[in-house]
Order: C-alpha cells, then sequence, then structure tokens
C-alpha cells in the first residue's frame, strides 16, 4: 500500500517537475493546424468570387464595347443618310432654281419679242396716218372735202385706210384729253389759289392790325348812312410848341373823341387856353386839349388834328379831347356849351368814320370823375349820345 502510494506520489513529481514543452507545442501545432485549415477555407471563397468578379467584369466590358460599336454603327448610318438626304435636297432645290430661271429668262423674252412686235405695229399705223390721215387732215380744213361726203367716202375705203382714219380719231381723242388734263390742272391750281388767300385772310383777321382795320372799315360804312354835317366854327389859335402842352408829336389814328371839364368853374375858354400856354413857362404839368368850348358857347382849337394832346395819360396817340367849361356847381353845361358841344363831336364822328359809341367821358378811361356832371348822371349821358346820333342822321 506505502510503494503504491510512493510511485503515485513520484509520477506526480515526475509530471510536475517535467517540461512543459512538449503540450504547449502539441497546442500551438493544433492551433497552427486550424488556422491553415481556416485560412484555406477562406481563400477558396476569395478566390472563387475574385475569379467570378473578374469574368463578370470582362463579359461587362465585353457587351459595353458591342454596345457602342452598334450604336456608332447607327449613329455613322445616320449621319451619312441625313447627308445624302440634305445633299439630295440641296440638288433638287438647285434643279428647280435652274428651271423657274430659264422659265423666267424665256418670259422676258416672249415679253421683249411682244414689246418689239407692239413697236412695229405702231409705228406702221403712224407712218400710215401720216400719209393718208394728214392729207385727208389738211383737205378737210381747206374745205376742200366736206364731212359728210367724206364719211361716206371712208366707208369704201380699203382696210389700211380704214384703219388710218381710226388712227385720225384716235389723235383727236388723245388731244381731248391733253385739254381735259389742262382744264382739270387749271382748276386745281385756282382752288389751291382760293385756299391760299383765305388762310391770308384768317390770319390778318387774327392779328391786332388787321381787326383795327376791320373795325375801321365797318366804321366806314357806317358812316355812309351819316348825312353831311355841317361844319362849327371855331377859331384856331395853336399853342405854342413846348414839351409841356404841345409836344408836336404825330397822331397816328383816332378811334375815339373825349369829353373833360376844366374843373376850373366861372372860367372861359380864352383863360384855360392861357393856363395850357403858361406851362412852358411855369412846368408845373404837362396838360392840353385839342378843343375847348366856352359857357357862351365858343370853340378855340390849342392842338392842330395832326398832333397829340396831354389830355388822356393812355389813350394820348389815339383820341381827340375836348375841354368843356362850366358856371354850375354840379359841373353841368350850360345851352351854349352843350349845343356847340354835340354838333363838334357830331362833326368829329363824321370826319374820323367813328359812331356813338367811340365818345367816351375821361371817367371812362382811369376812373376820373370828369366831366363830373357826366359821371353822376348816366342817364343824361346816354342823352347826350343819342342827341349827336340825330344829329347825323
Amino acid at each position: 500500500m506505502l510503494d503504491e502510494g510512493n510511485e503515485r506520489e513520484e509520477l506526480n513529481l515526475d509530471m510536475a517537475f517535467a517540461p512543459r514543452t512538449q503540450p504547449g507545442n502539441a497546442n500551438r501545432t493544433g492551433r497552427t493546424n486550424s488556422e491553415n485549415a481556416h485560412y484555406v477555407r477562406r481563400t477558396k471563397p476569395e478566390t472563387g468570387h475574385r475569379t467570378g468578379k473578374v469574368q463578370s467584369e470582362k463579359e461587362y466590358h465585353a457587351g459595353r464595347v458591342q454596345s457602342e460599336n452598334v450604336y456608332h454603327d447607327r449613329r455613322t448610318q445616320s449621319v451619312e443618310g441625313h447627308r445624302t438626304g440634305k445633299l439630295q435636297s440641296e440638288n433638287e432645290r438647285h434643279a428647280e432654281r435652274v428651271t423657274s430661271g430659264q422659265a423666267k429668262k424665256n418670259s422676258r423674252e416672249r415679253r421683249k419679242q411682244a414689246e418689239q412686235e407692239y413697236r412695229a405695229r405702231r409705228k406702221r399705223s403712224e407712218d400710215e396716218h401720216s400719209i393718208d390721215g394728214g392729207r385727208t387732215e389738211r383737205q378737210h380744213r381747206a374745205g376742200k372735202v366736206q364731212p359728210e361726203n367724206e364719211h361716206r367716202a371712208w366707208k369704201g375705203q380699203p382696210e389700211n385706210e380704214q384703219y388710218t382714219k381710226t388712227g385720225h380719231r384716235k389723235v383727236r381723242s388723245k388731244k381731248s384729253g391733253k385739254r381735259f388734263f389742262r382744264l382739270l390742272l387749271a382748276e386745281v391750281f385756282f382752288i389751291l389759289l382760293a385756299a391760299v388767300l383765305i388762310i391770308s385772310v384768317i390770319r390778318l383777321l387774327s392779328d391786332g392790325k388787321a381787326a383795327q382795320a376791320v373795325k375801321n372799315l365797318q366804321r366806314q360804312i357806317s358812316v355812309l348812312d351819316y348825312k353831311n354835317v355841317e361844319k362849327p366854327e371855331w377859331e384856331e389859335v395853336f399853342l405854342t410848341p413846348n414839351e409841356y402842352s404841345r409836344p408836336g408829336e404825330r397822331l397816328p389814328e383816332v378811334n375815339s373823341i373825349f369829353v373833360h371839364y376844366t374843373a376850373n368853374r366861372n372860367t372861359s375858354a380864352a383863360q384855360n387856353r392861357s393856363y395850357f400856354e403858361s406851362l412852358k413857362d411855369t412846368h408845373e404839368r404837362s396838360a392840353s386839349a385839342h378843343f375847348i368850348i366856352g359857357y357862351d358857347g365858343e370853340i378855340i382849337q390849342c392842338i392842330p388834328f395832326e398832333e397829340i394832346a396831354y389830355a388822356v395819360k393812355t389813350r394820348n396817340y389815339d383820341s381827340i379831347s375836348i375841354e368843356c367849361c362850366y358856371k354850375s356847381a354840379d359841373g353841368s353845361f350850360t345851352k351854349e356849351t352843350y349845343d356847340s358841344l354835340i354838333h363838334l363831336l357830331a362833326y368829329l364822328v363824321k370826319k374820323y368814320g367813328l359812331s356813338t359809341d367811340d365818345i367816351l367821358r375821361h371817367y371812362d378811361c382811369g376812373g376820373k370823375k370828369c366831366p363830373l356832371y357826366y359821371v353822376e348822371h348816366e342817364d343824361d349821358w346816354e342823352q347826350l349820345k343819342r342827341d349827336v346820333e340825330k344829329l347825323l342822321k
């Protein structure tokens, strides 16, 4: 019993102290074999996969090359077919153009030939007419052939002579056409001339001077209805030329007659004339009038008709002014002054081709209360103009 136990102990000791290389080598050898087997198993699928992949790529590449070759062949055929069709179409169009050009050329030649034939026929006709028709026309003008006999003779003439007569009628028709054309041109010319005259008249009427000319014409026409008005008596005592009362400037026209009052009560016509004369020395102001009527009816002319007077500032160059003396405090005129005034107004209206509407108060131009009485009594002013109208009619 003890021996067996000792043997076991020895065995265990031998195993305990035995080198461990052998189990490790066995383990390592088994592991190596396993790894080799695994590598072999793994390598086979990869190699097979790679071989299949390479074969698939080769097949794909071969199919792609074949497809590209087919596409290239089809495209080449299409391009060649297109070029062939285009060339054929161009050849057809060229042939059509050549045919059309030839047709146009033939048409031009036919038209040219027709024109030449027409000119030849026309020349023969003119030659025949110049020979036969000219002689017949001269005989007709000379009175050797009567129209009726000539008409009968033409019926029995040969064909060429009848054609000549027809040509003669054509010449007459042409002459009639020319005459009608000249008359038409004359009518058009006169119509244009009338239009120009109308436009010119309209432009003149739109101008201020033309309107004034029309107004003066109307005045002249109205003056024809006036009877002859006797010239009232007055005394010409012209002022001495000076820049304060008689500047000597020309009066270009007369469109109005202004009535004033002296604004200096109980002064005579001579005294007022002396006042205007004194202004050349006193230089007090500029003032004057063409006429002064005294309260006894006397009339003094201070400024000639051809010159202006200093009476209405804005109207000195187209008006005649009359100053009237007075005695009444309200500015009314005496009967003698009134009678002399309406007679002088009627004469001036007749002289300058005006109307009673052209008789104005100083008040009507500037608003100055002159003449005072007729500014405050409008009815009496209208009556004064009616009295002047009676003298004119």
